[in-house]
């Protein structure tokens, strides 16, 4: 049916998607302006954490994560690359692996206890989380976790970014950034944060 897909139209004798439906060009300089927007944006949002972890120490291994994630979605995006949700997590697994388990690589190549290390990992945070109150200890596996998700948020974010209307989405995923440690501890993070 060609209700289920794009409108096409014929030029000369190629015929192309209607340009409607997808994104604008950027430039590179208009990419990392936007790289840079929602970087400064999720930093002073990860500040609102400090009220259900403890302490700081985990602040710089979330962002040294959510860096090496958001320089390679910057860089691949600006460069016009293809794939740059895949090569951005697979960035975000390395930088992970070689933080929290090391040990566990053979050279520089992660091995079945890799996996099992991190699942372990998981599996305390989970647990930690489930049984102690707000604020928790930045343990190892907490701090894997948040490193994690922050990770994985600039790649969403990234991926919004390529929307023709992106800035309602993006604003959505700030928002749950901004209410999610309000959920979980009940202190609403300062709203200058948002």
């Amino acid at each position: 049916s060609t209700q289920s897909r794009p409108a096409l139209r014929e030029v000369g004798a190629v015929r192309d998607v209607d340009t409607e439906s997808r994104p604008p060009l950027r430039t590179a300089r208009e990419t990392w302006f936007d790289h840079g927007v929602i970087a400064l944006a999720l930093v002073l949002l990860l500040s609102g954490f400090g009220t259900i972890v403890e302490g700081r120490d985990w602040w710089v291994t979330t962002i040294l994560v959510a860096t090496m994630t958001g320089l390679t979605c910057a860089v691949l995006r600006a460069l016009g690359t293809r794939f740059v949700a895949p090569v951005a997590i697979a960035v975000e697994l390395v930088a992970i692996v070689w933080i929290f388990v090391p040990e566990t690589l053979l050279a520089i190549v992660p091995t079945a206890q890799t996996v099992s290390a991190l699942a372990d990992m998981a599996s305390i945070a989970q647990q930690t989380i489930v049984e102690e109150k707000a604020p928790v200890a930045a343990s190892r596996p907490i701090v894997l976790v948040v490193a994690s998700a922050f990770g994985l948020i600039v790649v969403v974010a990234d991926l919004l970014l390529q929307r023709r209307r992106a800035a309602p989405l993006i604003g959505v995923l700030l928002l749950a950034v901004f209410a999610t440690p309000a959920l979980i501890s009940g202190e609403t993070p300062p709203a200058w944060l948002f």
